[in-house]
């Protein structure tokens, strides 16, 4: 299975879903909850939503069938998530601190010869 953690609008997942299609159909498991990073909420003072655009996007890829959004932060999810993962890409708040929580939470979850994949 594959875990994405910052999905935004859907684009990388989109890409993660159609490879996922098109070769051993595994489940994606989209986290984010949706409410912008903390850059756009310094940026524009507020919290924005972007699922709905998100959603949108994954059914015009027509990876809706693969793709599982979870509205949530990368510390709920891996709170609740049981499944192993093959395939993870951590594309979620981009300072140190977050970026090194998602590696400690995530990384046990991480089958042997699994691949963990940063972004930023």
């Amino acid at each position: 299975m594959i875990v994405e953690i910052g999905s935004w609008k859907g684009k990388s997942t989109s890409w993660l879903g159609y490879g996922s299609k098109h070769g051993s159909k595994v489940e994606v498991f989209a986290i984010d909850p949706h409410v912008g990073s903390p850059e756009h909420v310094r940026k524009l003072g507020s919290k924005i939503n972007t699922f709905d655009e998100f959603t949108k996007n994954i059914h015009t890829a027509g990876v809706e069938d693969l793709v599982h959004p979870l509205v949530m932060s990368s510390e709920q999810a891996a709170n609740q998530f049981l499944q192993p993962v093959e395939f993870i890409f951590i594309d979620g708040a981009h300072e140190y601190a977050s970026v090194k929580l998602d590696f400690d939470l995530w990384f046990p979850k991480v089958i042997e010869n699994g691949v963990m994949a940063f972004h930023d």
